[in-house]
């Protein structure tokens, strides 16, 4: 984003600021895993009330990229959801 053009930077902030989270989680019917960091935009409570079945973690000591960040953590439970879930 420090690179982007302005224009490209506004519209993707725009994007990022009119998504309507609830509506596309509503819209899932399979079990999904949602991820929240300590920096997180939509919380657990939230993801356990809009999707029935939805499967939260929650990584420590992380930031936006949990996944660069924590990849053991990450890996850990996606694993642990494709075990379970999938």
């Amino acid at each position: 984003m420090i690179s982007a053009p302005s224009h490209v930077a506004a519209s993707a902030m725009r994007g990022v600021l009119e998504f309507d989270g609830k509506s596309a989680a509503e819209q899932c019917k399979v079990s999904a895993l949602h991820l929240a960091t300590a920096l997180h935009h939509t919380p657990p409570h939230l993801m356990s009330q809009w999707l029935t079945h939805v499967v939260n973690g929650w990584t420590v000591g992380a930031g936006h990229y949990s996944q660069l960040e924590v990849p053991d953590q990450v890996n850990a439970m996606i694993e642990g959801f494709m075990r379970h879930y999938v």
